[in-house]
């Protein structure tokens, strides 16, 4: 049987379901009512992360615009303005980072980009091993607990291999203290041990056998790798390794430069670092400290922008020896012994000058120039 409803009672539902509806509306905006409105969200524009920048740049207070010009010339700069190499390997060697007991902060907590390792001077005195500088020959800093110092900058020397130079009268209580430092530190032994070549036996016996020893003089061994002193950088240090089976055949190998803060200095010891200028200054008569950098020559001081400004308007500029030069955009001479059309002469010349640079080593001593 088919039922169907009447009218009225069709009527009747649908009043009473509009009256629902109506109920819901009310109630819902009562209670909007009843909420204070909440304010739009404010925008803020993206922090740059520059995620390709060296660790050791200062993203928070040089602009992006100066950090991207300071890049061209392979550059950066950290804390300060202190202008460094972009990474290492602008500096044509790798760099070592100069312990001493006091510049443990600042570059030495972020220069992971720019510092393949850590070298510290360890001197082991009345038992007990400090930490010098190893500058002593012209600083007056005072050594401190090599333990001490180890334990409060973990952090910074994890993230480096560690070169130790070790001095003192060596024995097997020596080492057994230094190596008892590393591993209550959880420190792995040494990468190298710079030292002199009558400890080497005492050492490979000890539980420091894993770390590779360097001589702590020039050394003409085949294979061996020695630190040497140049009388002029005394605050620059080298590593070099020899290889050779004789007085005419034997090849030096600059491996590492150590250093503390002169990178001028240290990444010119085998020719400059900074790119050549990509704008001609003379051509303008107002530019940026942006165009500044990008306009320098290769060999000035980017530390010194304000006295660049000056001097460039008298057409010159301020390299990093603290000289006037006059100001430039001459190419750099080029090596005619790299040409691939280089004429039977030119490359008999440059053999020659080869052999006069391999002549360094003599009896078994080391000669160095800059």
């Amino acid at each position: 049987m088919k039922y169907v409803l009447s009218w009225n009672v069709k009527m009747d539902f649908m009043h009473k379901a509009r009256t629902r509806l109506a109920l819901i509306v009310s109630v819902l905006s009562l209670t909007a009512c009843g909420v204070s409105p909440t304010e739009p969200t404010i925008y803020y524009k993206p922090k740059n992360t520059y995620s390709s920048l060296p660790a050791h740049a200062d993203t928070e207070h040089v602009s992006e615009s100066m950090l991207s010009a300071l890049r061209e010339r392979n550059l950066t700069a950290t804390t300060g303005f202190h202008v460094l190499p972009y990474r290492s390997g602008r500096c044509k060697a790798s760099l070592l980072y100069s312990v001493t007991p006091a510049n443990m902060s600042g570059l030495f907590l972020n220069g992971k980009d720019l510092f393949s390792g850590a070298y510290l001077v360890l001197s082991y005195d009345d038992g007990d091993w400090e930490l010098t500088n190893s500058r002593s020959r012209t600083s007056t800093i005072k050594s401190i607990s090599a333990e001490d110092a180890i334990e409060d900058n973990l952090d910074a020397l994890r993230q480096y291999e560690l070169y130790v130079r070790l001095s003192g009268n060596l024995d097997e209580e020596a080492l057994e203290d230094l190596t008892e430092i590393f591993v209550e530190n959880g420190l792995p032994p040494p990468a190298v041990i710079v030292a002199n070549s009558r400890y080497h036996k005492l050492i490979k016996q000890s539980a420091l056998s894993s770390s590779r020893l360097y001589f702590d003089a020039p050394a003409a061994i085949e294979g061996a790798s020695f630190i040497a002193s140049t009388p002029q950088q005394n605050d620059v240090d080298l590593i070099y390794s020899y290889s050779g089976n004789g007085a005419s055949n034997n090849a030096l190998q600059l491996k590492n430069i150590i250093l503390e803060s002169n990178f001028n200095k240290a990444c010119n010891a085998k020719g400059t670092f900074v790119s050549q200028p990509k704008l001609n200054l003379l051509a303008k008569k107002r530019f940026s400290d942006e165009e500044l950098v990008l306009g320098l020559p290769a060999d000035a001081d980017f530390n010194q922008l304000p006295v660049q400004h000056k001097l460039i308007a008298q057409g010159k500029y301020l390299n990093w020896l603290g000289e006037n030069k006059a100001y430039t955009l001459s190419e750099k001479t080029k090596d005619k012994c790299l040409e691939k059309n280089a004429t039977q002469d030119v490359l008999a010349r440059c053999a020659a000058r080869k052999r006069d640079a391999d002549s360094v080593m003599q009896d078994e001593k080391v000669v160095f120039g800059w």
